[in-house]
């Protein structure tokens, strides 16, 4: 071989190594906004252990088949009604009025409280099956880590608001049983719709938060009710992005610093859909629910690019991928049980399947592994019903850090969580003489995620790339408001 072929062959070989470090520097996997926090008020108010109990426009993300019951509006027509015929179950002509609240009836009618009345028949005529829900929340997560403080550290944004929406479709079919589409849309308060990021894997990087989060989760689902007041199923979807593209760069300067070439680029995008399978039982006061989702994550590849070196005029054919935004596959299950009308119980366990992670086609030839383990998060939740229009919330939950420690040069960093959070519902329904004529519902919570420190140890630390100790809390306030229509 020729000293000019050597030399071109060199060129080539240094050339493809440039643009992979200057172009793809570090893959990026997290969890969603709705899998960190909690996609609606009410269930994170209870540690968003709601797999088995979920029946408003977030069981699109907790469990589709929540679509199928009754939703807040019908359980308590229901409850109200069951109520006056307990209390007052045989009231005859003879019996004398007390303090004005008992009206007479003939003997076994059921008796309608004055108070309560209105609401019933407001309710009833009505139907209120449709509701839109509109959420916000605040995050500040504060962590501290001794290995430098990095834009992802110092910096992290992970505020959010989000849509709810289910759509009653006996409206449109007389299906003589429940059964709603849902909607839910969450996205990143910042006002960035998507953003990919490269980030320079020495630095640390947050891994199930801050810029790793902003991209919008979309659901969509459809439950409906199997055996009366029993069981319901519901399937559904989450939508992301997938596509191809290819890139134009001339003129590129062989220089182990960031150069800028000229360029052009052109990306083709659509979503990429996965499915998501609910189940949910009741009997009497228990309730069960199960809930499978497909792991989802933005991928663009190939992206075909060809290069022009200013040194020799040498054309370079590459193919690149970006893969961002991971979110693994889950199976979530839970059981709920409801005491004395008042006090509900609930218990969830989460199960994560991280392991199923995949490079892309780029990442398995030039990064340095990452080694991610499967995880199962417990989650607790109690609500009590201090009257039909006030409820107080409170749960707990842990969630386990999927990310191995790796004393390599990748300083990615996660934790172990204990998550508590508190909260209350405010449920209003209008009388004849109201000026508000549809029932809202108002929740209000109050979250602190604990992050437990770690310690990551490198085999040959250096003064960009130490051994660092991590740690931190979050704090998140959110609220929802829903319409029923």
């Amino acid at each position: 071989m020729n000293k000019k072929k050597i030399e071109r062959y060199m060129i080539k070989n240094y050339f493809i190594k440039f643009i992979y470090l200057i172009i793809f520097s570090n893959e990026l996997f997290s969890n969603s906004y709705g899998d960190i926090y909690g996609a609606h008020a009410r269930a994170n108010g209870m540690g968003n252990a709601v797999t088995a109990i979920v029946n408003d426009s977030s069981a699109v993300f907790y469990n589709p088949a929540g679509l199928g019951r009754d939703n807040l509006v019908q359980e308590y027509e229901k409850k109200i009604n069951s109520e006056k015929v307990s209390m007052f179950p045989f009231i005859t002509k003879d019996d004398k009025l007390k303090n004005n609240k008992v009206p007479v009836k003939n003997t076994n009618e059921k008796v309608i409280i004055p108070e309560k009345k209105e609401v019933i028949n407001t309710i009833s005529k009505k139907g209120f099956h449709n509701e839109l829900a509109i959420h916000g929340n605040l995050t500040q997560p504060l962590l501290k880590s001794t290995g430098g403080q990095s834009e992802d550290i110092k910096n992290i944004k992970d505020s959010y608001t989000g849509l709810g929406l289910s759509i009653d479709l006996n409206n449109f079919i007389k299906l003589k049983r429940n059964a709603r589409f849902g909607l839910n849309i969450i996205l990143p308060a910042t006002g960035n719709l998507l953003a990919l990021n490269d980030v320079n894997a020495v630095s640390p990087r947050y891994f199930q938060n801050g810029r790793s989060l902003e991209r919008p989760t979309i659901m969509g689902a459809v439950g409906i009710e199997i055996w009366k007041d029993k069981l319901f199923a519901g399937v559904g979807f989450t939508a992301l992005v997938q596509g191809q593209g290819s890139a134009l760069l001339k003129n590129l300067e062989l220089s182990p610093k960031q150069t800028t070439p000229n360029q052009q680029v052109i990306l083709d995008v659509k979503p990429l859909i996965n499915p998501t399978f609910g189940l949910m039982f009741k009997w009497k006061n228990f309730s069960l629910g199960g809930n499978y989702k497909r792991e989802i994550y933005a991928i663009i590849d190939p992206i075909n690019a060809r290069a022009q070196t200013a040194i020799l005029g040498i054309q370079l054919d590459l193919k690149l991928a970006l893969q961002d935004h991971f979110t693994p596959k889950m199976i979530n299950y839970g059981v709920a049980y409801l005491f004395k009308e008042k006090y509900l119980f609930s218990v969830d366990v989460n199960r994560e399947l991280w392991s199923e992670f995949n490079f892309s086609s780029a990442k398995k030839i030039y990064s340095e592994p990452v080694f991610l383990k499967d995880v199962s998060n417990p989650r607790a939740g109690f609500e009590y019903s201090f009257r039909n229009s006030i409820k107080f919330r409170m749960g707990y939950g842990r969630r386990i850090n999927p990310l191995k420690l790796m004393p390599g040069e990748n300083n990615l960093i996660d934790f172990d969580r204990r998550i508590t959070s508190v909260g209350f519902s405010y449920y209003f329904f209008p009388k004849s003489e109201s000026i508000i004529n549809t029932p809202i519902v108002l929740d209000l919570i109050a979250e602190q995620q604990s992050l437990n420190s770690i310690v990551n140890y490198k085999y040959f630390p250096t003064r960009e790339n130490p051994s660092f100790v991590a740690s931190g809390k979050i704090y998140h306030f959110g609220f929802s408001l829903t319409v029923f229509f």
